[in-house]
């Protein structure tokens, strides 16, 4: 799962082949997070914070202040996803999965318990 400047948003298979692309309202640079229902959250340029099914439908949207990307994470106990905005605002978005066990992909503070170690 990877964003892009060309205002896409891209899954690719195993192989490395495409599985499917979202096109944004703008570049993205913001980490996703994925979560156990296999729902992406990912941001871009516009402002713009998506929920992305597993297949790449939209599932929701919610538009902020000003741009998105800042690295997103999943308050597993709670289910809440937290966004941190360039314009200074943390949001909160109450989801049904929690954080994914099985997409281990670099995050902000390393791992799934936040501890700052990769390990």
């Amino acid at each position: 799962y990877f964003g892009s400047y060309d205002s896409y948003f891209y899954c690719l298979k195993g192989n490395g082949k495409l599985k499917w692309k979202f096109k944004g309202k703008s570049n993205f640079n913001a980490n996703p997070v994925i979560d156990s229902n296999g729902v992406v959250y990912t941001g871009d340029g516009s402002g713009t914070i998506y929920a992305l099914s597993s297949i790449g439908e939209l599932l929701w949207k919610y538009k902020t202040e000003d741009f998105v990307r800042s690295g997103f994470s999943i308050f597993s106990p709670g289910k809440v996803l937290l966004v941190g905005g360039i314009d200074g605002m943390i949001y909160a978005f109450k989801i049904d999965g929690e954080i994914s066990e099985t997409a281990m992909w670099p995050k902000v503070l390393g791992n799934l318990r936040n501890s700052g170690s990769r390990y």
